[in-house]
């Protein structure tokens, strides 16, 4: 990565920026509105905050050691993002 030096590249940047945290929130939104379809629910319950902190866990791991596809889920980073989203909900209540 390198540092913005002009106005107009920090502009672009930050466009780039918004576009890629946008598409990301919808991607992370689906899988969470499918897992609630599912019937799962209860993310916001401190009672699961072990339980997030471990599945948080061993989903970054599994992504970080290359296991980035879930056999019919999806992205191991949607993952880890809504868990570190519920974890920072559970930890800002």
């Amino acid at each position: 990565m390198t540092k913005a030096n002009t106005a107009s590249t920090l502009e672009a940047e930050c466009a780039k920026l918004e576009q890629a945290v946008d598409t990301f929130a919808e991607v992370m939104k689906a899988k969470l509105v499918a897992k609630a379809a599912q019937g799962y629910f209860g993310w916001n319950d401190p009672k699961w905050l072990p339980e997030i902190k471990h599945k948080l866990i061993d989903h970054a791991a599994k992504l970080y050691l290359g296991d980035v596809l879930i056999a019919g889920q999806g992205h191991q980073a949607v993952d880890v993002a809504n868990l570190a989203m519920f974890l920072f909900y559970l930890e800002e209540k």
